[in-house]
């Protein structure tokens, strides 16, 4: 068992260590001191206390942002694009999701069970998206531990009392953060008097999303010149310290987590993912450091792991403070949730005639949902809009469901090398009706007709129509989709005539 080095606002702490290193999802949540002197004993005490919890309860947790700018129309009010993307992703991380970034075969990588949903309702019953923009001169957060700005920036988030810390995980997106630490965030716990009053995630705007979206106003600053922190689990990282998690390392061999299966590590990881940090601050010999881990300072890109034993101590944590039992109670749950728990997603094609989707339906507020697209022959698909938004360029949407949604799959017509060859005056050439509907008619007057071959706009053959010798043919086009296709037309003299028609 690892000894207690330092500890933060909760029962476990998150480490003050600072170096030449890349600082990047920095988290100096302040010391609560009312545990900062305690013994690795007593501590140890106080975490055997908690009852585990079954991890096949799913946890529900209602999420709001605050976004707060003094530019409502710079790249600091994010959209909700971007913020319904870092609710998936949140789920996604939290819940091992297979074909996400969450996704991990490590061994000891756990489903948390803990699941994220933006909110129907407020505190006080009303209407709400979970997303409350304000703007404000209150934007910014300078220092570390600020009273006055924290306040400033949590009283000034229009509607902020209707969303109190026990029945909210409650974000604040502010425009700027010290720099001069590099901190991204900063996060604070619920388990003491001076955590429930700060209770939450103070983060900047930059760091919300993954440039992976498809959201088109997304913008990151990484204030030591690399974008390694582009992926959206800056937020994930914070939201394990507000369950109680602490950092892997610490700056000795003393220093513990609290968690048996992370190893025991000192200092900061190198800035680039790979097994060049594997041995990277091991106190024992043998062991590989889990740079793979949220709760290590690892690039976006590398980070897919919490534990079970990480798993096992939020869980217990949430079902042992009282202001997470209240967050967390199917009562709050039911009282934020939508009106009606069933919410609807409605897909449909652009054009009609590119594709078919799947995936819709009625589903349970907080369900993952996967929409998807197939485009018909001639056909590609394009993106997933939202009032004319892009949501995806995936034919495969995966999302958690927090309110209705209305999904349209974007098609492109594929063209083919086809070219119309067209000798309309020489040999009286003509096909009608174009467009067509059911059925077309090949005619010509100087000349009989030996060959008839119909293609569709990727230039597949679709009929052939062999020693006609006739002047007329009819063919029936009652089985075509609506799109582009060409007549090819062979005349008796070995001529070739290629026309360009249309189905509606």
């Amino acid at each position: 068992m690892k000894k207690m080095f330092t500890l933060c606002i909760s029962v476990l702490c998150c480490a003050f260590t600072f170096g030449q290193e890349r600082i990047g999802m920095f988290c100096p949540e302040p010391i609560n001191q009312e545990f900062e002197n305690l013994s690795a004993f007593q501590i140890d005490s106080i975490i055997k206390q908690y009852k585990p919890t079954a991890k096949s309860t799913i946890i529900k947790v209602p999420i709001v942002f605050h976004i707060l700018t003094d530019d409502p129309s710079g790249v600091s009010n994010i959209s909700d694009c971007i913020l319904k993307n870092q609710v998936d992703i949140l789920n996604n991380c939290f819940r091992k999701k297979v074909g996400t970034q969450g996704a991990n075969t490590n061994p000891v990588g756990a489903d948390t069970g803990i699941e994220f949903f933006l909110p129907c309702k407020d505190g006080n019953g009303n209407s709400t998206t979970g997303i409350i923009r304000t703007t404000t001169a209150n934007c910014n957060y300078t220092t570390l531990d600020n009273t006055t700005q924290l306040n400033n920036i949590k009283t000034a988030s229009s509607g902020a009392t209707n969303f109190p810390n026990n029945k909210f995980l409650n974000i604040w997106v502010v425009k700027t953060m010290p720099n001069n630490n590099n901190v991204r965030a900063q996060a604070w716990w619920g388990n003491t008097s001076t955590g429930a009053s700060r209770s939450g995630i103070v983060i900047h705007y930059s760091y919300i999303g993954s440039k992976n979206s498809g959201c088109s106003n997304i913008g990151y600053i990484d204030f030591t010149g690399y974008d390694a922190y582009d992926l959206g689990t800056t937020l994930v990282h914070e939201v394990g310290h507000y369950f109680s998690l602490a950092h892997t390392y610490g700056s000795t061999c003393s220093y513990t987590d609290g968690c048996g299966d992370t190893p025991s590590v000192t200092g900061l990881p190198n800035a680039y993912c790979g097994t060049n940090n594997n041995t990277k601050g091991v106190c024992i010999n043998g062991q590989v450091r889990m740079w793979q881990n949220y709760l290590d300072y690892s690039d976006d890109a590398c980070v897919n792991v919490f534990t079970n034993d990480q798993a096992t101590k939020m869980i217990n944590y949430i079902s042992n403070t009282s202001n997470y039992i209240n967050l967390t109670s199917t009562t709050n749950i039911n009282a934020v949730s939508c009106t009606s728990n069933n919410l609807t997603v409605s897909t449909s094609s652009s054009p009609l005639a590119g594709g078919t989707t799947s995936g819709g339906g009625s589903f349970v507020n907080g369900t993952s949902v996967t929409v998807t697209a197939t485009p018909n022959n001639g056909y590609s698909f394009n993106k997933w809009t939202e009032n004319g938004s892009q949501v995806s360029t995936n034919s495969s949407y995966t999302f958690s469901i927090s309110n209705n949604r209305n999904l349209v799959a974007n098609f492109t017509q594929n063209t083919s090398n086809i070219e119309e060859i067209d000798k309309s005056n020489l040999y009286s050439f003509s096909i009608f009706p174009n467009p067509m509907t059911t059925e077309i008619t090949v005619k010509l007057s100087n000349e009989s007709i030996k060959e008839i071959k119909v293609y569709n706009i990727l230039g597949e053959q679709l009929n052939s129509f062999t020693d006609l010798n006739t002047q007329e043919f009819l063919i029936n086009t009652s089985s075509y989709l609506n799109g582009i296709y060409y007549i090819k037309v062979k005349l008796n003299n070995d001529l070739v005539l290629i026309k360009k028609v249309v189905k509606n």
